[in-house]
């Protein structure tokens, strides 16, 4: 696996971190309710299968999310695979002055090096993407 391009964006929001990472957690798990609809609650090491569309080249993909971490008010981890590579998005907690940060991080990585690269040109421009659609779900 070739290592990966990191895209990330962070917000301070005056709200109680509990809150927020409830939010999230809710959020995510109605996220992987709609591809598994027997599941109740979100655990670590959880697993659904899902068509995935390639940011390079919009082509639809078979992979699989997994949940692998989730730290109560301080983090939940997402992996993201499919045959091409994997995606890790991170959200990180903290309380910084009486408010709570939420930094969101995607580490794109991939099976052949032409990818890697071909999606590090396209990340230059993907980047205002990630931030519009990063800004928008952290509202």
């Amino acid at each position: 696996m070739i290592e990966n391009t990191v895209l990330s964006y962070s917000k301070q929001i005056d709200c109680p971190v509990e809150v927020i990472y409830q939010e999230i957690i809710e959020e995510t798990l109605q996220f992987f309710k709609y591809y598994d609809n027997y599941i109740t609650q979100l655990q670590e090491q959880m697993t659904i299968k899902k068509p995935f569309f390639t940011k390079m080249i919009k082509e639809r993909v078979w992979g699989k999310t997994t949940v692998i971490e989730m730290k109560k008010n301080h983090s939940l981890k997402l992996s993201s695979s499919y045959a091409g590579g994997n995606i890790l998005q991170c959200f990180l907690f903290e309380t910084v002055n009486g408010k709570t940060k939420i930094e969101y991080q995607e580490a794109n990585s991939f099976t052949d090096k032409s990818k890697q690269v071909n999606f590090f040109i396209v990340s230059l421009l993907y980047r205002f993407v990630f931030k519009y659609k990063a800004t928008k779900r952290l509202k």
